[in-house]
């Protein structure tokens, strides 16, 4: 029975060590996902919503916009209105994580939507936007929820 137990007791230490570990290379995994998010953002800037919203997509990735929208193909359809050519959206992350196997990473940070409405006048919106990224095979980073 004290075998079993010391058995058990080691192979928890054992998970609970690799549960609190962030792998080697963490920073730079960091980083890459920063370098990706802050891609994704300048491209939204230069080349519009849809553009970016679509180019950093997976292609199984989803969109919560009050209600959800499922799939790259969904995402540009969505894109697609031409009063999102009147949105300009900045956005900076202010915490990155990276899961410990170096595949799936989060970011948040804040948020600014700037839209002109009926009447002309500049609308601003701010908040907080939360995103979970991919990586793929390649070593980029594509977003699976925003």
């Amino acid at each position: 029975m004290k075998r079993v137990l010391m058995i058990i007791t080691a192979i928890s230490l054992a998970l609970l060590a690799s549960c609190s570990q962030t792998g080697e290379g963490s920073e730079e995994l960091i980083n890459s996902v920063r370098e990706a998010e802050t891609a994704f953002a300048e491209m939204a800037q230069r080349d519009g919503l849809r553009a970016a919203f679509v180019a950093y997509a997976h292609p199984d990735a989803v969109l919560n916009r009050g209600e959800l929208i499922k799939g790259k193909d969904e995402i540009d359809r969505y894109y697609s209105d031409p009063n999102f050519d009147q949105i300009t959206l900045k956005w900076s992350p202010s915490y990155i994580d990276v899961s410990s196997s170096g595949d799936m990473a989060y970011t948040y940070g804040p948020y600014e939507l700037i839209r002109t409405d009926s009447a002309g006048n500049s609308v601003t919106n701010q908040g907080t936007f939360h995103t979970v990224w991919k990586r793929m095979s390649d070593g980029s980073w594509k977003y699976v929820y925003d």
